[in-house]
């Protein structure tokens, strides 16, 4: 019996070994109102808000997807869209960036630059 419950143990070793967690930092940033929070709200959460308030500094959601073998956790950090905000912002939690989603509104040329 202490062979048969080794194999287990084995085999069930190995199957955690071959499942990966993998967690990637992604910030979301662009103007104030140009839907950045409703975005996130929607991927993280499959709906959209229904409400959206104005972000004050970073709010953080998190979507959990896998891939092949892999447990993939997506950190999404939504910043503030407003001036003041990310200028104190930016050092901080720019830092371990794995991606940037850039969000503007294509009826407002202002949110471009």
């Amino acid at each position: 019996m202490t062979g048969s419950s080794s194999q287990t143990f084995a085999q069930s070793g190995a199957l955690l070994r071959d499942r990966k967690q993998k967690t990637y930092k992604i910030i979301v940033i662009g103007d104030s109102s140009v839907g950045k929070t409703c975005l996130t709200f929607r991927f993280c959460g499959g709906h959209f808000p229904d409400r959206a308030e104005a972000t004050i500094g970073v709010d953080f959601r998190e979507r959990r997807i896998k891939i092949d073998n892999d447990d993939i956790i997506l950190q999404l950090w939504d910043t503030a869209g407003q001036e003041r905000f990310r200028r104190s912002m930016v050092q901080h939690y720019y830092r371990n960036v794995h991606a940037v989603v850039f969000v503007y509104d294509v009826t407002r040329m202002s949110s471009f630059q």
